[in-house]
C-alpha cells in the first residue's frame, strides 16, 4: 500500500492528492474524499489533522477526554464536521462535493456505532450523538452522507456511470 501524504491546505486539496495518487495507475474516474472535526474550543482544531491529533494523544478515547476537558474549560461547545468528496473524471477537471454539518461536543460520550469523533458529537437538531444513530440514520444526516448524495445527484443528472 503506497503512502500518501496529505499536505494540502484544505480538505479539497486532500482528496485532490489521493484521486490523483491513483489517477495515473488507473485509467477511470476516481473518486476520493478528506473529512475531519472542527471544534471551536479548540480554535478549530484538529480540522485535516483530525486522524493524526487522535493518533498523537494515544487514540480517539484519550483525543475525546482531551476535547471534554477544553470544552469544559471554555464554555464553547460548537463545531462542525465538514466533508469534500472529489471526483476526477475522464477530463480530468475535478469535481468537488462539499459538506458541513454544523453541531456541539457532548459532554459525556454516548452511542456504540460509528468510529472516531462520532460518541461526542451531536448534530444541530438533534439530541442524540452520531453514535446513537443506527447506520441508516447517520448516512442521511452525515457530513459523509450529505456529500456522497451531491455526488450521486450530480451522476444522476448528467447520466455519468463509474
Amino acid at each position: 500500500e503506497k503512502e500518501i501524504i496529505e499536505d494540502g491546505s484544505n480538505y479539497r486539496e486532500n482528496a485532490l492528492i489521493k484521486a490523483n495518487a491513483y489517477a495515473h495507475e488507473i485509467n477511470k474516474p476516481i473518486i476520493a474524499d478528506d473529512s475531519g472535526i472542527e471544534i471551536d474550543a479548540l480554535n478549530g482544531k484538529p480540522g485535516l489533522e483530525s486522524a493524526r491529533f487522535a493518533a498523537s494523544m494515544g487514540g480517539h478515547d484519550k483525543a475525546i477526554k482531551y476535547i471534554i476537558e477544553q470544552v469544559k474549560k471554555t464554555g464553547i461547545n460548537t463545531a462542525r464536521f465538514i466533508c469534500s468528496i472529489v471526483l476526477v473524471n475522464e477530463e480530468n477537471k475535478p469535481l468537488t462535493f462539499e459538506a458541513v454539518v454544523n453541531g456541539r461536543i457532548s459532554l459525556i460520550p454516548k452511542g456504540k456505532e460509528g468510529f472516531g469523533y462520532d460518541p461526542i458529537f451531536i448534530p444541530d437538531g438533534l439530541d442524540k450523538t452520531y453514535a446513537e444513530l443506527i447506520e441508516e440514520e447517520k448516512n442521511k444526516l452525515s457530513h459523509r452522507g450529505k456529500a456522497l448524495l451531491k455526488l450521486i445527484t450530480y451522476l444522476k443528472i448528467n447520466q455519468k456511470v463509474i
